[in-house]
């Protein structure tokens, strides 16, 4: 039962994302386009905490360079540049689940 819960919980699990979305770049093509990633995931239903809604948040980050070919136009020219590039993508290592109105609360009193 507690490997199950555990499973479903909120902990770092693979995503798939798409490079163009994730490093914002609309003058280029990926391949591959897109990697998987960890990021923060699970059932909030689980929360400890006495609020209707909690949200799972990473605790450590981590960035990984992945490399990838980038397909770029030339200027002037109706060819493709072709180039290998490392592109660094966040990895979530831990997480853990907040109450979400904590947060709010909190991001107001930084202000």
């Amino acid at each position: 039962m507690k490997e199950e819960v555990r499973l479903y919980s909120c902990t770092p699990r693979n995503f798939s994302v798409s490079l163009r979305e994730e490093l914002k770049r609309t003058d280029a093509i990926f391949w591959p386009s897109c990697l998987l990633v960890k990021r923060c995931g699970g059932n909030c239903a689980c929360c400890n905490y006495s609020c209707n809604e909690c949200q799972c948040t990473p605790t450590k980050v981590n960035k990984k360079y992945h490399e990838v070919l980038q397909l770029r136009q030339r200027t002037g020219s109706k060819f493709l540049q072709k180039s290998l590039t490392d592109v660094a993508l966040e990895h979530h290592e831990e997480s853990v689940l907040v109450c979400a109105k904590e947060t709010q609360k909190d991001n107001l009193m930084d202000t």
